[in-house]
């Protein structure tokens, strides 16, 4: 069964950070496993047996999803924001 995660983050430059926030699972794969394209926030389909990650795919749709509803969030709280506290001198 495909599981869905997002790449959290890259550390070192060579190992992959895979979050399945439904199962509480954390993956490590190496960067080059990953298809062209995948960078942190990027949203995959992947394999996972025993722990190994296999046929990693990107999943666009959802990528763009969560990154237009995070851009949504963003927007309501920079127009509730009212500037600074901190007066200029």
């Amino acid at each position: 069964m495909k599981k869905l995660g997002v790449i959290d983050r890259i550390e070192d430059g060579q190992h992959a950070v895979i979050l399945v926030e439904s199962e509480q699972l954390q993956f490590n794969v190496l960067r080059e496993d990953l298809p062209a394209g995948a960078e942190e926030g990027t949203w995959i389909t992947f394999d996972a047996v025993d722990g190994v990650v296999s046929n990693i795919e990107l999943d666009s749709a959802k990528t763009h999803e969560q990154t237009e509803r995070i851009e949504n969030k963003l927007g309501r709280i920079r127009k509730k924001s009212s500037g600074s506290k901190f007066k200029r001198r």
